[in-house]
């Protein structure tokens, strides 16, 4: 009996611990049910969020396959263009190489042909100095050989009373007749050097030019101190009308430096046909008297100037004579008519 009571005691009290032990797990397993569902909740939530992202990631992904594939294009036709650039490059690299030979080359001329330059610009600079040097010189004898024609004032140039020639000849002249120079030039002194000048003189037509001496001949004139010496194989001295008046002229003025005597150019007319010839005028107050060293002739005396113009005519058998010109060392005068010599004279 009393194991049995035991036993049921034992029993009831087993049941009673079952019963606390069951009340607190099913307290428990709520508790448990409602922390799951809450987690449950919280996953769901996360699903759904990992589910919008992956949505989302899935649409970035396909963009991005998209450009992928859009790139990876741009990439093929890049790297065809850039195989094409490089071949380019190639091929202008190989002609680099080659236009950097010619331009080695072309540099080596450039420093030849300056070095040429170089000396051509002085060979230029002193081809340009003889060049001027000879255009001077041109000049100068261009000069001389329009003076030489004597034409216009060029006339006066060969009226030379001061050259040391004219004056020892002029001395060497006055006394060979036997008349001092005294510084005053004279009738007798002035027929002297008249008469001497045609004892001495030879008529030669200008034709030639001397090369070894080079003096001048045909149209050109003579100075004073040339005709002088200009002499044939016999002494006398060569030149023609306008050398042998020029001479007297210079020795006459070579005694005094009078302004009453002048060179002449003058035109005869003989049968139609003109004749210029020069010879010497001199002023004596109102009246002139004419000297012509070339031909002998002289009026003798002073006359009224139409009577010495028409006297010299009459000696040369011309049907009229101009006045053309009148000059001394220092003026040359022209006329257009014998009546503008006559009012100047």
């Amino acid at each position: 009996m009393n194991k049995v009571v035991i036993i049921f005691f034992a029993i009831g009290i087993i049941g009673i611990l079952v019963g606390i032990w069951g009340g607190v797990n099913y307290s428990k397993a709520i508790s448990q049910k409602n922390e799951i569902k809450e987690e449950y909740f919280s996953l769901k939530e996360d699903y759904i969020a990992l589910n919008n992202s992956y949505i989302e990631l899935q649409s970035s992904y396909n963009s991005l396959e998209k450009n992928y594939s859009n790139l990876q294009q741009k990439y093929t036709t890049l790297e065809t263009k850039y195989s094409l650039l490089n071949n380019s490059y190639n091929t202008l690299q190989s002609e680099y190489y080659v236009l950097q030979s010619q331009y080695s080359n072309l540099q080596q001329n450039y420093s030849d042909l300056q070095d040429s330059y170089i000396e051509l610009q002085s060979s230029y600079n002193s081809l340009e100095t003889n060049y001027n040097s000879l255009q001077n010189e041109f000049s100068s004898y261009k000069r001389m050989i329009e003076i030489r024609y004597g034409l216009r004032e060029n006339a006066t140039c060969f009226v030379t009373p001061n050259d040391m020639d004219v004056i020892n000849y002029k001395n060497l002249i006055l006394g060979s007749y036997g008349i001092p120079s005294d510084g005053i030039l004279s009738w007798d002194d002035i027929d002297a050097i008249f008469d001497w000048i045609w004892w001495n003189t030879w008529y030669n037509y200008d034709t030639y030019i001397d090369d070894n001496t080079g003096y001048f001949y045909g149209e050109f004139w003579q100075y004073p101190n040339e005709t002088l010496y200009n002499t044939d194989d016999w002494g006398y001295m060569l030149g023609d009308c306008e050398d042998f008046t020029v001479l007297m002229a210079s020795l006459c003025k070579a005694e005094e430096n009078v302004n009453w005597l002048w060179c002449a150019e003058i035109t005869l007319t003989i049968n139609s046909t003109e004749y210029r010839h020069a010879c010497i005028f001199i002023d004596d107050g109102s009246l002139m008297r004419i000297y012509d060293p070339t031909n002998n002739y002289t009026t003798g005396v002073s006359l009224p100037e139409q009577d010495a113009l028409n006297q010299y005519a009459s000696f040369w058998g011309a049907d009229s004579i101009q006045v053309d010109a009148i000059f001394n060392e220092n003026q040359y005068i022209e006329f257009n008519n014998n009546q503008e010599f006559f009012t100047f004279f």
